[in-house]
């Protein structure tokens, strides 16, 4: 998404103050996503020149265009979409790795699964910009979980949008606990944080 927006708020989070030293905490970490883009429901489109149908993707049963995309900011990779048939495509969820070498390792099943489940649910319909067609009963919940699963599998720790910015809050609390009791040193409170809520891990 090539408008940079916030990175999701969490519930408790209410002041500038904590905006801004999360973000410095998720510029630390730098942190990787695989972000899961489609459209919110299954959607059906006649493309016309003049009088007459060119195109029909999704007949009357209708397609789910889903894709996932490789990232690196805070911002929404769906900004920077593509047609999106009828119904803009958005981020329905991501998963975040430490490393962009976690990131690849992970992105090469989960997009096996993708293909898998759009041969195996899918239409016949061609899709553009990289979408396949998931199938009626897409359930973004469950995807998400088998995408968990092969991070398991290959001992590939990630985090959702939550459980992210539940860590880098974690981490700005004993920054700021560090801070407070610290003489100074020659490392920022915020690195020490994150390195000891690693060793917690």
């Amino acid at each position: 998404m090539s408008i940079e927006v916030p990175l999701l708020v969490a519930a408790n989070d209410d002041t500038a103050r904590w905006e801004k030293k999360r973000v410095e905490a998720f510029n630390l970490l730098a942190p990787t996503a695989l972000s899961f883009i489609a459209t919110d429901g299954p959607v059906s489109i006649t493309i016309w020149n003049g009088s007459e149908a060119v195109r029909r993707i999704g007949h009357n049963r209708g397609v789910w265009p889903a894709k996932l995309l490789k990232g690196t900011g805070r911002g929404d990779p769906a900004k920077r979409t593509y047609r999106t048939y009828a119904a803009p495509a958005r981020t329905q969820f991501r998963i975040w790795t430490r490393t962009k070498a976690e990131r690849d390792r992970l992105a090469e099943p989960a997009l096996e699964l993708i293909a898998q489940a759009s041969e195996r649910e899918g239409g016949l319909d061609e899709l553009d910009d990289g979408f396949r067609d998931l199938g009626p009963d897409l359930n973004f919940e469950m995807f998400e979980l088998e995408i968990h699963a092969l991070a398991r599998e290959l001992k590939v720790f990630c985090w959702d949008d939550a459980g992210l910015i539940a860590f880098l809050d974690r981490v700005v609390k004993r920054a700021e606990e560090i801070a407070a009791t610290s003489r100074g040193g020659r490392y920022d409170p915020i690195e020490v944080a994150m390195a000891r809520e690693f060793e917690r891990k």
